[in-house]
């Protein structure tokens, strides 16, 4: 509104708080209806900086083969990664809102291990989707054993002991 009135323009003052006025609710209802928040704003910009490469350029690329149900969900996994430092607990959240059936076990007794049990078949989309996973929110400590479709049977756990379909550990 610079341009429409200045700063120092005494006429009119009526009709320019008006006008203001009407705007200002045009434009909160407009954002209202847009459904845009501000967490959805940083999101945006977490978004664009992957897309951008400063995370890497392997990352960039697997960011950018992903739908935006998986790109939304992974940079607010690194938005709340950044405001909280949960690195593991984001880790399996988002795991879990990509990957829904995944299973993510921590192993802190004599290493620091993550055994993630995915829950579907290995394609070249879900590989992208772990591997990038796991490059953002995978603590430098950790290591990982990945389980595809074969849970790694544990005991008084019926549907985890089924024979023919018990992974190794």
């Amino acid at each position: 509104f610079r341009d429409l009135f200045p700063p120092d323009a005494e006429e009119y003052l009526e009709l320019r708080e008006s006008l203001f006025d009407i705007m200002m609710h045009f434009l909160a209802e407009m954002d209202l209806y847009q459904g845009m928040n501000r967490r959805e704003y940083h999101i945006r910009f977490v978004r664009c900086d992957i897309a951008e490469g400063i995370f890497g350029p392997k990352v960039k690329e697997g960011f950018g083969q992903l739908n935006r149900e998986d790109q939304d969900a992974i940079a607010e996994g690194l938005l709340r990664l950044y405001e909280t430092g949960e690195a593991v607990h984001l880790l399996k959240e988002t795991m879990r809102r990509v990957f829904h059936r995944s299973i993510i076990y921590t192993n802190c007794e004599e290493k620091d291990e993550l055994l993630i049990y995915i829950g579907q078949e290995e394609t070249p989309l879900s590989r992208i989707k772990v591997d990038l996973i796991l490059d953002l929110f995978l603590p430098a400590r950790f290591t990982t054993e990945l389980y595809w479709t074969s849970h790694f049977g544990i005991l008084e756990e019926d549907p985890t002991m089924k024979i023919d379909a018990i992974a190794l550990y």
